[in-house]
């Protein structure tokens, strides 16, 4: 019991510690942004990776999580977008 408790925490470090490499290694120039929203970009990466091939992704779950991100940190939207400017 002991040991798949340990496997599985270490499986479960493993896959944080490779997400994070990824995520820095593509987005470099957004580490404060990433650093400071990590678990939501974790949970996003990995619904996607557990993603099966023929599997249709669910939209709306992802759309409502980076909503409730948005307004947890009391953002407002200003229709403004960075390609605008």
């Amino acid at each position: 019991m002991y040991k798949h408790n340990h496997n599985k925490n270490n499986t479960q470090l493993l896959v944080k510690s490779k997400l994070l490499r990824l995520i820095t290694y593509f987005v470099k120039d957004c580490l404060v942004f990433f650093y400071l929203y990590l678990e939501q970009f974790i949970d996003y990466m990995s619904y996607v990776k557990n993603l099966k091939f023929e599997e249709k992704p669910d939209y709306m779950f992802i759309k409502r999580m980076f909503k409730d991100l948005f307004y947890q940190n009391e953002t407002k939207w200003n229709y403004v977008y960075d390609w605008v400017h």
